[in-house]
């Protein structure tokens, strides 16, 4: 039993991404079941327990959308992005709540977005 005596995570220095710390929680509740995060985020503990087998879906990269994102922006036209979830824990996430301020269309269709461009408004980050 791989996690026969549990596990303590613990984070030292700067946390640049937290939002991806939620996303290894995530993963590793899939497979492990309990897994208790501190409010800081720099402890996780992962309670003893069996592995469990699951399936786990991995979403697309919101980092590399980003660029076909801005192109639609600045260019104009429509692009599909599949494996994208609007409700993504990414930190990069923030692109879209960007750009859709400035007025790109954003569209949720099966297994992703439909993008219309170009933006109607200035850019503000």
């Amino acid at each position: 039993q791989l996690m026969r005596h549990g596990l303590d995570l613990r984070v030292c220095g700067p946390i640049p991404t937290a939002p991806y710390l939620g996303l290894t929680a995530d993963l590793l509740r899939a497979y492990v079941g309990e897994v208790e995060v501190s409010g800081d985020r720099r402890r996780s503990q992962i309670v003893p327990s069996p592995q469990k087998r699951t399936s786990y879906r991995v979403e697309g990269d919101r980092s590399a959308a980003a660029f076909a994102l801005a192109a639609v922006a600045v260019a104009g036209g429509e692009i599909s992005i599949s494996n994208v979830d609007r409700a993504s824990g990414q930190g990069d996430r923030a692109v879209v709540d960007s750009l859709e301020r400035a007025g790109l269309k954003f569209f949720e269709q099966a297994g992703g977005l439909l993008v219309r461009g170009p933006v109607t408004r200035a850019l503000e980050a």
